[in-house]
Order: structure tokens, then sequence, then C-alpha cells
């Protein structure tokens, strides 16, 4: 099974991208904790085979993805955890939990057992990470306790 079927909404991240994404270099914008839940939001493209006149790749279809993963279980992110720039990050399914691996450039490795994960949100933005469209996004309903 992969990724996109693992994680609830997985299809509205396949959508806004064309596919499931790796998450290769994709910035960690913002990332909390509440109770049993572990939320973070992320500035992810796609890398083009095109140069610009820089010699930098040119990147595309820029998104703010929000994944939230309920009924954590284990957390070996650091408590400080923000601020990350992934090398990936994969989902597999584990003795009837989810296994949310974050690889980090920036040594902050590490993993997520929970009950659940959904793309809570996948908003258009510029190259930047500053949303362009929230009003055109997916966004389900919010967390349980949350305003």
């Amino acid at each position: 099974m992969d990724s996109s079927q693992l994680v609830r909404n997985g299809k509205s991240l396949v959508e806004a991208m064309g596919y499931w994404p790796s998450f290769h270099d994709a910035n960690v914008m913002e990332a909390s904790r509440s109770g049993d839940s572990f939320s973070v939001t992320v500035h992810l493209f796609a890398m083009t085979d095109q140069v610009d006149s820089a010699g930098y790749y040119v990147l595309e279809k820029h998104h703010l993805v929000t994944i939230v993963m309920r009924g954590v279980e284990s957390n070996s992110l650091p408590c400080d955890y923000s601020g990350d720039c992934l090398d990936s990050l994969s989902f597999q399914s584990t003795d009837g939990l989810l296994q949310v691996d974050f690889g980090s450039h920036m040594d902050q490795d590490g993993t997520i057992v929970c009950s659940e994960a959904e793309i809570a949100s996948v908003i258009p933005c510029s190259s930047k990470g500053v949303a362009l469209a929230p009003n055109n996004s997916f966004k389900p309903k919010p967390l349980r306790g949350s305003a």
C-alpha cells in the first residue's frame, strides 16, 4: 500500500502535486503538539529539470501542507522540533499503527508512531511559503478541542 492510501485525504495532496511527493527539501514551517496529536506544516514544492539564469533548478507547485497525526503512541522528534529541512517523510503501516519517519538534513530525524495521519490542508503558496489562496484549499474539520 502506498503512502497516499495510508494517510487520510492523501488524494488531496496527489491532486495538488500530481503524485505523492518524497518531501525532499520541504521546509518545516510549524510543528505543534496537543494532547495525543502532533501537527506539522511544511512548505512543499516540486523540482523541475530546468535551470534558471543563476544556475538553480526551477521549483514549481509550491504548497503549504499540514499533516495531523492522531493517537500518538511515541514520538522521537526533538522536543523543540521546528525549522527543519526534510530529507524525506515516509509512512508505513506497522502492527496496526502508522509509523511516520522524518528524515532531516539538519540532524532532527525522528519517528512518530500513531493510530492515524491525515492531510489536514493543502494550500497553494509562493516560493517563500506564503499562502496564496486559502479559500480554494482543502480544509477538513478542525482537531477535537481546537478553535
